[in-house]
This record gives structure tokens, C-alpha cells and sequence, in this order.
């Protein structure tokens, strides 16, 4: 911990700009907290959920720096092409 309380992730991710992030179970309860997390320190997030558990509301829909993408993280061709994507933004 810093002098002002802050922990070493946490000042270490305030170092990180412009920084792309891929999110597996984005719609979980951990997922949908780290997403909205990550979109508040000016990140891009591609969320990753295939829904095999009741999935959480899209808070995060219609922020300029999230995409969804429905799918499950085993499918690499998927994946692949999302990872691909990200590079590219």
C-alpha cells in the first residue's frame, strides 16, 4: 500500500493508458464489476460470456469503449478473431 492507501494493482493500473482488456464471463457478477472498473479508468473492454449461468444486465451497453461478444471462450476460432479485432482497435 502507497501513502495514500492506494494497493500496488491499483497504482499500477492508474499507470495504464489506452490500454485494451478482454474480459472472459464479462456478465457475471466479478465480470460486469471489472468491466465497469476498467471502462471508468478510460480502458477498452470486449466483454466474453457464453451465458451458462444467468447472465447479469448489460450495464455496461452503449459505452463507446465496450464491445460484447456472445460466445464461448473455448471456441477458438472465435476467440482468435476477437483477440485479432482488439489489436486492431
Amino acid at each position: 500500500s502507497n501513502e495514500d492507501g492506494r494497493t500496488g494493482f491499483r497504482v499500477f493500473v492508474e499507470k495504464l493508458e489506452n490500454m485494451r482488456l478482454l474480459i472472459s464471463g464479462s456478465r457475471g457478477f466479478l465480470g460486469t464489476n471489472f468491466t465497469k472498473y476498467f471502462l471508468d479508468k478510460g480502458w477498452f473492454v470486449v466483454g466474453f460470456d457464453a451465458f451458462y449461468r444467468e447472465a447479469n444486465e448489460d450495464f455496461n451497453a452503449g459505452h463507446p469503449n465496450y464491445e460484447f461478444v456472445h460466445g464461448n471462450i473455448l471456441n477458438e476460432e472465435l476467440l482468435y478473431f476477437t483477440l485479432v479485432s482488439l489489436r486492431q482497435i
